[in-house]
C-alpha cells in the first residue's frame, strides 16, 4: 500500500512506473481501484471508459 500527499501526485507515481520493468517483473497487478475517473485515458490520449446503466 502506498499514500502520496494528495491524489495527483499519487497518480503521477503509478503513471510513471506503468512506463518501467518494475510494474511487470517484481509485482503482479491483481485489483485496480480507481481513484481518478478517466486518469488513465487522459494521460494515455484514449477515449474514455464508461458505462450505461439500463
Amino acid at each position: 500500500m502506498w499514500e502520496a500527499d494528495d491524489h495527483n501526485a499519487y497518480q503521477l507515481l503509478i503513471d510513471a512506473l506503468r512506463e518501467t520493468p518494475f510494474w511487470d517483473r517484481y509485482f503482479q497487478v491483481v485489483d485496480l481501484l480507481v481513484g481518478t475517473e478517466n486518469g488513465y485515458a487522459r494521460t494515455y490520449g484514449l477515449d474514455a471508459v464508461t458505462t450505461v446503466s439500463t
